[in-house]
């Protein structure tokens, strides 16, 4: 899931589609099927709407440019491929502005600029359950629990910051839109929120009775939004 950046649309993919929804109202405001792609193959959105990637059978991730996809519009044709030689992965994201794509297999994490079509880095570490992209910086979750932090423009081996908040995997990462508060979904459902400067963190406690499997943070840093399984 991922926020527009003035907070008056979350946009989401279930299942091989892509739904806008207004945060205010809880509403529906339209969905969009991709015929092109299997029905249940990943999808990454783009935080400005413009670019949206998706998985495929080949162990491609393809990279569509859509300037409509905010107005619920039309598609326009792949721009980029990126090989990651992992059919149908989960872990891949774009940048907010679509510019980079991040590719995660095993205990690597590749990144591309798409402008270019050609690879930036390759981050190496312990095996990789989710990971998400600011447009500075790159997160990798992992099976122990902890979170590292990689800068993407300088594509230095070493992590900017570790977090361990505890020993249960990663399955989800959200940057703020500022992209100073990290909002990290383990696999027994907690939710924790870090404060990525001064390493200080809170518990966030799902609605009981859900069983959470993405999420992401409102604009201003204040809300939450969580998806489970119904």
């Amino acid at each position: 899931m991922t926020f527009r950046a003035d907070g008056s649309l979350l946009l989401a993919t279930v299942e091989g589609e892509v739904v806008r929804w207004n945060p205010g109202s809880s509403r529906r405001l339209s969905t969009d099927r991709f015929k092109e792609q299997p029905w249940k193959a990943p999808l990454a959105l783009s935080a400005d709407g413009g670019s949206l990637a998706c998985a495929r059978a080949d162990g491609n991730v393809a990279v569509w440019s859509s300037e409509g996809i905010l107005a619920g519009g039309p598609r326009s044709k792949i721009q980029a491929f990126a090989e990651t030689y992992a059919p149908f992965t989960d872990r891949f994201d774009l940048s907010p502005d679509g510019r980079i794509l991040a590719v995660a297999s095993g205990g690597t994490a590749k990144t591309w600029d798409l402008s270019a079509g050609r690879p930036l880095a390759a981050f190496e570490t312990k095996t990789i359950r989710s990971l998400k992209l600011s447009s500075r910086m790159l997160a990798t979750g992992h099976l122990d629990g902890a979170i590292r932090l990689w800068d993407i423009e300088s594509g230095s081996p070493k992590p900017l910051h570790r977090m361990l908040p505890n020993q249960v995997s990663v399955s989800a990462i959200a940057f703020s839109p500022d992209a100073e508060r990290l909002a990290v979904l383990h696999v027994d459902g907690s939710v924790r929120i870090w404060h990525i400067k001064d390493g200080t963190s809170r518990t966030v406690v799902p609605p009981a009775g859900a069983i959470v499997k993405s999420t992401a943070l409102t604009p201003d840093g204040k809300g939450l939004a969580i998806a489970d399984a119904d």
